[in-house]
């Protein structure tokens, strides 16, 4: 076996390992969550949001006035 094809499969191994231990995390991840999805979606969404207001723009007042004193 040539070290290149050595390498080459080592590094697939390292690969697929550190694969495999993110893809545990994230099911860990998912299941200590659980609650707290639960918990936002059905306690923290109940918020009443005031109506928006309408606003229009005020015109500014030209500061050239000012300066031609």
């Amino acid at each position: 076996m040539s070290y290149q094809l050595l390498d080459a499969m080592s590094a697939e191994v390292a690969y697929r390992a550190e694969q495999l231990r993110k893809a545990g995390r994230d099911a860990r991840m998912t299941k200590q969550s659980r609650p707290v999805r639960w918990l936002r979606t059905h306690r923290l969404t109940n918020i009443d949001v005031p109506v928006q207001e309408h606003r229009t723009a005020e015109p500014i007042a030209s500061r050239a006035g000012h300066l031609a004193r």
